[in-house]
């Protein structure tokens, strides 16, 4: 291949071919010199090159889990961020299977989007699974999982991306449990407990109140606290209200 300036400045490749051309006693007489334009050709192969350095790079450098599959689930390459996250090395991980990093409770769903997946009767699919690390922790993760087809349509490779939602899912759990332990709370007190809007509706009683006033819980909910509040009494709240919605602090009535 050599790449030569052409008449406008620019360079262009070509391909060459040399033939010896010999007599009859079979000495060299000439060579034959044929070249060839391959400039679009190596166009296309550099732009092929910079296309997959920029996807390496991406790959590589991503702060997000991905990994290609082939079309048993078994792992063909993965990015550090992966491994990281599940803390095996690269060539490890490309010895798992996906059976082997998921727990076994989200297999039978994964399982089932998967090979709709590879049986083309869809052509991605999300869900929220849990993977097993190898010291045996559990990582939650969103996975979102493409599959990449040739032009029969059958699968070529399967990539995955793996987003680490460990620590937002058990803030959701601990928040889960703290409701719980305050409904629990709340539920069984003895004193009466209400929440009230800004413009005085009632939103939520304690079951006392049922016992103190004789109403089912579903009648107080949007009520007014004047439907329940003796006329009298009921200015001296109001006022209270409209002072702590000004004066944020405690107020007792």
């Amino acid at each position: 291949m050599i790449h030569k300036p052409s008449p406008e400045g620019g360079i262009f490749a070509t391909l060459w071919e040399f033939v010896a051309v010999r007599d009859l006693d079979g000495a060299v007489d000439a060579i034959q010199c044929v070249g060839f334009d391959i400039s679009d050709r190596v166009a296309v192969e550099q732009a092929l090159r910079e296309s997959e350095a920029r996807f390496r790079a991406v790959f590589e450098n991503a702060a997000i889990g991905i990994a290609i599959l082939d079309a048993r689930g078994a792992v063909q390459t993965s990015n550090p961020t992966l491994a990281a996250m599940l803390g095996y090395s690269e060539s490890e991980l490309r010895r798992k299977s996906v059976v082997e990093v998921t727990h076994p409770d989200d297999l039978p769903a994964d399982f089932q989007l998967f090979q709709e997946l590879v049986h083309g009767r869809r052509n991605s699919y999300q869900l929220e699974k849990r993977y097993y690390r190898k010291d045996g922790a559990l990582v939650w993760a969103r996975l979102s999982v493409t599959g990449v087809r040739n032009e029969a349509g059958e699968i070529q490779n399967i990539i995955s991306v793996v987003e680490d939602i460990t620590e937002r899912h058990l803030a959701v759990e601990s928040l889960r449990r703290n409701e719980g332990r305050l409904r629990a709370i709340l539920e069984n007190a003895l004193d009466l407990v209400s929440f009230v809007s800004a413009d005085l509706k009632t939103e939520y009683v304690s079951p006392a109140f049922t016992r103190v006033f004789g109403y089912e819980l579903d009648e107080f909910l949007h009520q007014s606290i004047a439907d329940w509040i003796h006329p009298e009494d009921l200015p001296a709240v109001i006022a209270q209200v409209e002072k702590l919605l000004t004066e944020p602090g405690d107020l007792q009535g």
